[in-house]
């Protein structure tokens, strides 16, 4: 598995933007933008953006990882980047 920060934010991004149809506005969001408090997603899409997560990366999110992982992008990227490494060590 690839661990490219650079890849899994685009397709994190891709993914919100596809889902809320916010592709192509202009500043809507960045890495760092707050998605739940800037109201960029609900908590309905918030499990969108699991069930996405989980889909392409083929791990899943334990209840209490939503509540402490999931504000912006960045926090999602770095997320996945750590059960994927750690997937792999296990392995």
């Amino acid at each position: 598995m690839n661990f490219e920060r650079d890849e899994i934010t685009s397709t994190i991004i891709k993914g919100i933007e596809d889902a809320f149809n916010i592709r192509g506005e202009a500043g809507a969001f960045n890495e760092t933008t707050q998605l739940l408090d800037e109201g960029i997603i609900d908590s309905t899409g918030l499990l969108e953006v699991i069930t996405l997560i989980e889909e392409t990366y083929e791990f899943e999110i334990p209840d209490e990882d939503m509540a402490s992982s999931f504000f912006s992008v960045k926090s999602i990227v770095d997320y996945i980047i750590f059960r994927l490494k750690d997937r792999t060590k296990c392995a």
